[in-house]
């Protein structure tokens, strides 16, 4: 499978994992990160323990693997996520996952931040600003579990895709959506261009066109259903 394909498979579990995060967090929150603990802090109270993903440079327009940054001289333990994606894209000739540079014009950190989550299970990933670019750190918080956990994912899918194909542009959403009800274990039935599906009393109906882009998502709750 090419990286395009592996990024469908698993963008709108992704997304929904960011939007839980973003529930709680927003982008402009105050940040700060320790190499020496690993740990992300957001708002100046909360921590998370994170890894480093990478880092985009505004000026050469360019995202470098963190695994490829010697010069920032990170800790060996803070790299262990970014290595893994690479022995990965070794593994399936990948070469967005083992080239150190690329231009942001193929793909950016929030693309590269959503593919980890897919391909690695990590819960989250945060992007934090600074002077000249950004970097992407992953988060795996079982809190964030619990968090995303709590709501039904219908109600999430509810959520998450349409913002999802407002954000990335997608030549086809079908393959996606099947798939993120696969990862959430919700069973549904195809019947020509309409899917459905039910779990614990929520039924969500989804309508394609022949391109297999979603055109109607809906669900239905129970009657004092939240």
């Amino acid at each position: 499978m090419t990286f395009d394909d592996l990024l469908l498979e698993h963008v709108f579990s992704s997304f929904d994992k960011q939007l839980t995060i973003l529930d709680v967090h927003s982008d402009d929150d105050t940040w700060a990160f320790s190499l020496e603990t690993g740990l992300l802090t957001l708002g100046g109270t909360v921590d998370y323990p994170a890894q480093i993903l990478g880092t985009e440079s505004h000026l050469s327009e360019t995202w470098r693997w963190a695994w490829a940054n010697e010069a920032s001289q990170i800790p060996e333990a803070l790299l262990a996520a970014t290595r893994d994606l690479r022995s990965f894209g070794e593994a399936n000739r990948l070469d967005e996952l083992t080239t150190a540079d690329l231009s942001l014009d193929d793909a950016d950190g929030d693309v590269f931040g959503l593919f980890a989550l897919g391909i690695l299970g990590k819960q989250a990933y945060y992007s934090c600003p600074y002077e000249g670019g950004r970097m992407i750190v992953l988060l795996d918080d079982p809190r964030l579990q619990r968090q995303r956990d709590a709501k039904n994912p219908l109600l999430r899918a509810l959520d998450a895709i349409p913002q999802a194909i407002s954000t990335f542009e997608f030549p086809t959403h079908r393959p996606s959506f099947e798939s993120y009800l696969r990862q959430c274990g919700v069973p549904f039935d195809i019947q020509g261009e309409t899917l459905s599906a039910e779990h614990a009393g929520i039924t969500l109906g989804a309508t394609f066109d022949d391109q297999g882009r979603l055109t109607d998502l809906d669900v239905d709750r129970p009657e004092g259903g939240p």
